[in-house]
C-alpha cells in the first residue's frame, strides 16, 4: 500500500501559537487492518526513517510561503532492528544493557516466519516493563523493528546483543533515533517568518494568525532531506479572533450602554462564527473566509455609537 502521510493543525488557547501533529499511522502487528498505508507497513518508510520535514504555508488570501523548515522530526522514540538471518532449532534471546532480555524464543523446527512472530509477541508481552514494543510487517524475511514507547535520548548508543542456540542465526543494530521533544510541534507566526525568511504577508504582522482558512502542506524527507518522501495538504479555519473578542465582548457587555443593538451585534457575530464553521466543514472555503472576516468586523465594531 502506498505510503499516506497525515497531520492535524490546531490552534492553541492563544490566538499566536498552532500545534502540529504527525497523526500518520503505523503498523500494528497485532491488528493490521486498522493501518494500511502508513508508517512501516509493507514497504513504506519507518516514522525514524523520516530526517527532515518542511511546509508550505499558503494565507487565508493566497499568499504562499513554501520550504519553510520548523525543525520537525515527527519521531522521538529509540529504536533499533533485529534480523533472524536463519535456523530452525535451538534459541533467540535480544537484550539490552541495563534491561537484560528483553525477549526470547525457542524454537523447535519451525520456520523464520513462524519464529519471527513469536519473538514479536514474547517482546510485546513485555512492554509494561521494559518499554520496547516490536512489529514485524513481513515476518517470512525475519526482520524486527523494535522501538521504545517513551520519548527521549537516555537509550541513544544503548547496546543491544543477541543471544543464540542451536542452528539459529542473526543480528541485531545500535540503538538510536531518541529526542527529548513533544509527540507534536508548537510553532508562532514569527517563527514562520524567520525559518521561511519571508516577508510580512496579508498585512499579518502577528503575534496573532489571521482568521480564516490556511493551507499547511507537509513535506517529509529522508536522506538528510535530499530525498523527498511523501507529502500532505491539510485545511484549517483559523477563528481563534473572532472567538475571543466576542468572549470579551460578552464578558463586558456591562461596560457598554447600547440598548437592544448590542445584543443584536453579538448575536450575529455568533451566528457568522457559526456560519463560517459550517461552510468551511462543506468545503465552501472562500465563503468561509469572506464570513469569518465579517464576525471580526462586527465584533471589533459591537461598541461603537454606545
Amino acid at each position: 500500500m502506498a505510503f499516506n502521510p497525515n497531520i492535524s493543525i490546531s490552534m492553541t488557547d492563544c490566538c499566536n501559537t498552532i500545534s502540529i501533529c504527525d497523526t500518520t499511522c503505523y503498523y500494528d502487528s497485532c491488528n493490521t487492518t486498522t493501518c494500511t498505508d502508513g508508517y512501516g507497513v509493507g514497504a513504506n518508510i519507518d516514522k525514524w526513517v523520516v530526517d527532515k520535514t518542511k511546509f508550505n504555508i499558503t494565507f487565508p488570501n493566497g499568499s504562499l510561503i513554501t520550504s519553510v523548515d520548523l525543525g520537525y522530526i515527527p519521531n522521538n522514540r529509540t529504536w533499533f532492528n533485529a534480523q533472524i538471518t536463519g535456523g530452525f532449532s535451538g534459541s533467540f534471546s535480544i537484550s539490552v544493557t541495563g534491561l537484560g532480555s528483553i525477549g526470547s524464543v525457542n524454537v523447535f523446527n519451525t520456520s523464520i516466519s513462524t519464529t519471527t512472530t513469536d519473538l514479536v509477541r514474547n517482546i510485546n508481552a513485555g512492554t509494561a516493563t521494559h518499554k520496547f514494543k516490536a512489529y514485524s510487517s513481513d515476518p517470512s524475511i525475519g526482520l524486527i523493528k523494535i522501538f521504545r514507547t517513551e520519548k527521549g535520548v537516555s537509550y541513544n548508543g544503548v547496546l543491544a546483543t543477541v543471544t543464540l542456540a542451536g542452528t539459529m542465526t542473526g543480528t541485531v543494530t545500535a540503538l538510536s533515533g531518541g529526542t527529548e521533544k513533544e509527540d507534536c510541534h508548537t510553532t508562532t507566526l514569527a517563527k514562520i517568518y524567520e525559518a521561511s525568511g519571508s516577508p510580512v504577508l496579508n498585512n499579518n504582522v502577528g503575534p496573532n494568525f489571521f482568521d480564516g482558512v490556511w493551507t499547511f502542506e507537509y513535506v517529509l524527507y529522508k536522506d538528510s532531506g535530499n530525498t523527498e518522501i511523501g507529502r500532505v495538504s491539510r485545511k484549517i479555519l483559523f477563528n481563534c479572533n473572532a472567538v475571543n473578542c466576542l468572549k470579551q465582548t460578552l464578558l463586558n457587555q456591562d461596560d457598554c450602554s447600547c440598548s437592544k443593538e448590542l445584543d443584536e451585534r453579538i448575536l450575529k457575530t455568533r451566528l457568522r462564527i457559526e456560519q463560517a464553521t459550517y461552510q468551511f466543514k462543506e468545503g465552501l472555503y472562500s465563503c468561509a473566509n469572506e464570513t469569518i472576516l465579517k464576525a471580526n468586523s462586527l465584533c471589533s465594531d459591537v461598541c461603537l455609537d454606545c
